[in-house]
């Protein structure tokens, strides 16, 4: 799965800057650490900055992860073992990683490995690797190789995936009529839990085993430490 690097949001100078009229800046840190009010601090850059979210691994990186735990069977569960490294920014605002390769590895033995691209273009694509060819999905076009793999006749007794080519229009119609949307809350769950040990995985610089029904990594306290922060009051979960 290859997603896009952070290098537009490497070593950004800022200084503060009046809080916007109109901007409870308070109610926005939430439960994060205080820091000076600055643009850069807020709208999309948000993403960037580890206090408040986790850089191209959650922004892009939960739309692929997503889609490949979906094709592994795994909406319900998740990897047993993480590995990787990322390359962090020096200096600057911005504190998510700027280059990202993880390998997450699950009990049937398939392996999924996330990194950033090299190539400067600015998507996301997740190439599966089977026994007949590959497939290189992305959100503007499906190729396959050999070609034909694409011409094939899915038969009625196959894997009929779930149709859903509106995400909004999906959540309506299963309001309506009480079915579960093609990626609902718990999916959510799943996915955003692979961006956060791929994130904790880059942090520590070591392998972790991870069991994806107690959602803890075995043995290593450090790591387990790193799944929760530490709230700014008045903020709590009790």
């Amino acid at each position: 799965m290859l997603i896009p690097a952070n290098n537009r949001y490497v070593g950004a100078t800022w200084a503060p800057e009046a809080v916007p009229e109109g901007l409870d800046y308070d109610f926005w840190l939430g439960p994060a650490p205080y820091a000076p009010y600055t643009a850069q601090r807020t709208h999309y850059q948000f993403r960037y900055i580890l206090d408040y979210a986790g850089g191209q691994t959650t922004n892009w990186g939960a739309h692929y992860l997503d889609i490949a735990q979906w094709a592994l069977g795994m909406d319900g569960s998740g990897p047993v073992e993480v590995d990787g490294h990322g390359v962090f920014p020096g200096s600057g605002l911005f504190t998510a990683p700027t280059r990202v390769d993880v390998r997450y590895a699950y009990a049937t033995g398939v392996t999924m490995r996330m990194r950033t691209r090299t190539d400067g273009i600015y998507d996301g694509n997740i190439i599966f690797y089977g026994d007949k060819g590959t497939l290189d999905v992305s959100r503007s076009k499906l190729k396959s190789t050999p070609e034909g793999i694409l011409k094939e006749e899915i038969g009625a007794g196959e894997t009929h995936l779930y149709k859903s080519r509106d995400h909004f229009g999906n959540w309506i119609e299963c309001v309506k009529s009480r079915e579960l949307p093609v990626s609902d809350l718990a999916i959510g769950h799943k996915t955003t839990n692979l961006c956060t040990i791929g994130n904790i995985v880059m942090q520590l610089q070591r392998k972790l085993t991870w069991d994806p029904v107690k959602e803890r990594f075995a043995g290593d306290e450090m790591a387990n430490r790193l799944l929760s922060r530490p709230m700014r009051g008045p903020w709590s979960l009790a």
